[in-house]
């Protein structure tokens, strides 16, 4: 998660303020080569580094729930760094070896193609990105499958047992949405670097690429409550905090107490004789 964490704000930095200013100037990679030039190396290898985190994440989640004793095993302690290891490597080779993706204010997106939606005679294949395509299909083939596995697994432990507690089903289901959102993303991305794509489309696909680096934080705070604790502890003013703390304990103390008369009240009326012959 923190190594997600923070490839993301990489990203994030990248494919939506980077992105947003390039839109608001008008920029193409013409008017501002080497800015656009750098943003598209960034953009795409902090991308590649998240899909393989989020794979290594839903491998994890699905250790954990077919056997805790082997998800123990292989994740347990330092052996963490090691697995992190893989997507860091893989991070850096689209980092410094691969083709950039270039942005486009003309579409809102980013393309292989460096002069996307201008007109002149030219090999668009000359610029395809073959290990960004390779990811981008890799992903979806591997999150499907993964999912396939996890959902799976968890339908034969519930019916076998109770044994999915609580904590784990919410666990997988934070996992399952973020990795969602990379999923549809790579669709988007992948159909439209190659085929005629609808310009909503487009956007829809940007804004998935968004969501899948910016969307997890959200996804953390719907469904940990201690998260949201800590993030109210963090942002709130201490004296704020005491005196929600305050309402909310005077609020429980009083639940307590109405669960009390009302079990004493109970009490009294099956020990008191009745009145009806």
């Amino acid at each position: 998660m923190f190594l997600l964490g923070i490839i993301d704000i990489v990203a994030v930095f990248c494919n939506s303020l980077m992105s947003g200013y390039f839109s608001l100037v008008g920029a193409v990679y013409c008017t501002h080569p080497t800015l656009v030039y750098m943003v598209g190396v960034f953009s795409p290898s902090s991308w590649c580094g998240a899909c393989a985190t989020v794979l290594l994440l839903a491998f994890n989640r699905f250790m954990d729930l077919v056997s805790p004793y082997y998800s123990e095993m292989l994740f347990s302690g330092k052996r963490t760094f090691f697995w992190l290891i893989l997507p860091g490597l893989y991070w850096f080779y689209f980092w410094f070896i691969d083709l950039p993706c270039i942005y486009s204010s003309i579409a809102s997106a980013c393309f292989f193609d460096p002069f996307f939606g201008v007109s002149f005679p030219r090999n668009e294949w000359e610029y395809a990105n073959w290990g960004l395509t390779f990811n981008n299909v890799a992903i979806i083939l591997a999150l499907s499958g993964m999912y396939i596995a996890i959902i799976s697994a968890l339908i034969a432990k519930t019916r076998m047992s109770s044994a999915a507690t609580a904590i784990q089903r919410n666990t997988i289901l934070q996992a399952f949405l973020i990795c969602t959102l990379c999923f549809i993303a790579s669709a988007i991305y992948v159909c439209m670097q190659y085929l005629p794509t609808p310009s909503f489309v487009i956007i829809l696909g940007q804004i998935f690429w968004q969501a899948s680096h910016g969307g997890a934080v959200f996804i953390y705070l719907i469904f940990n409550k201690a998260l949201r604790r800590g993030l109210i502890k963090l942002v709130l003013p201490e004296k704020l905090e005491k005196r929600l703390g305050n309402v909310t304990n005077l609020s429980g103390n009083n639940n307590n107490n109405n669960r009390t008369a009302s079990g004493q009240v109970s009490q009294i009326s099956q020990q008191s004789p009745s009145l009806v012959p």
